[in-house]
């Protein structure tokens, strides 16, 4: 007797698998805004921190450092030019990373609404029944 309480409760109606997909079709578009105020947020961070750590070392390594010849003034200016690169780098890489994302989460958003038509015609064909 349990088991024919549990297959019973067990089988979903339209209306629910329909609501069911509506729920999943909001999570969906709710993660597709975040991912991009999380995108905004982690570059914003980074161009921040990366800017302020660029000038403080810039600053220590300019008065107290930095030695009298050329050649080492020369070397010592080398992290200074490629740190602006690597920060750069280092933002496409989060785009890239953000992008694959959103490419991911599009995707299902788009079988979703296919998959939401599809049952909306079978709901609406058994209602006009």
């Amino acid at each position: 007797m349990g088991a024919l309480i549990s297959l019973r409760s067990s089988k979903q109606s339209t209306v629910q698998i329909l609501e069911g997909i509506e729920k999943d079709f909001q999570i969906l578009n709710d993660n597709s805004k975040k991912y991009q105020r999380q995108l905004k947020r982690w570059g914003e961070r980074l161009l921040l921190y990366s800017f302020l750590l660029f000038m403080m070392t810039f600053m220590v390594v300019y008065f107290l450092f930095l030695p009298e010849q050329l050649m080492g003034r020369f070397i010592l200016s080398l992290p200074f030019i490629i740190f602006p690169f690597l920060v750069w780098l280092i933002r496409k890489l989060l785009v890239v990373v953000f992008t694959r994302r959103t490419k991911r989460n599009n995707g299902n958003l788009e079988s979703l609404k296919y998959f939401q038509s599809k049952k909306k015609k079978v709901f609406n064909a058994k209602k006009n029944k």
